[in-house]
């Protein structure tokens, strides 16, 4: 799981909860494996996401969903998608911030690999977790 959070140029916590609600997996239209939540955060409004990945039999066709190099077996939704729905969804608010919290799947595979040829259990500590 990776989060994905976007900070919105506003106040208005019901436009937030309506871009979350846009986003989330279980809303019509929404993004696969996505759960999402928005709160005031620092005097604007946070739209934080967790993302999930999913088996690929289980991803809708046609979805904006990448398939990991890990036997082509698991899909997730990407931030750029994330991000780029958020923007529709806000209507022309802007995004004063974004955080990654996390590792993409790939990014973790990667991490892994090395730490076990290299012996370094603990290599995924010196790695960036918070970009966007």
């Amino acid at each position: 799981m990776m989060n994905v959070n976007m900070t919105l140029d506003t106040q208005d916590l019901a436009l937030g909860r309506r871009v979350a609600a846009a986003l989330r997996a279980s809303s019509p239209g929404g993004l696969p494996g996505v759960q999402a939540m928005a709160f005031p955060h620092e005097g604007q409004i946070e739209v934080a996401c967790n993302v999930d990945l999913l088996p690929a039999h289980l991803a809708s066709a046609g979805c904006h969903t990448m398939r990991l190099s890990l036997g082509g077996q698991y899909m997730y939704t990407p931030a750029d998608v994330i991000e780029g729905r958020v923007l529709k969804e806000a209507g022309g608010v802007g995004v004063v911030g974004r955080t990654l919290i996390g590792f993409t799947p790939e990014e973790a595979r990667s991490l892994a690999i090395h730490a076990l040829t290299h012996g370094q259990a603990e290599a995924w500590r010196n790695a960036r977790e918070r970009r966007m």
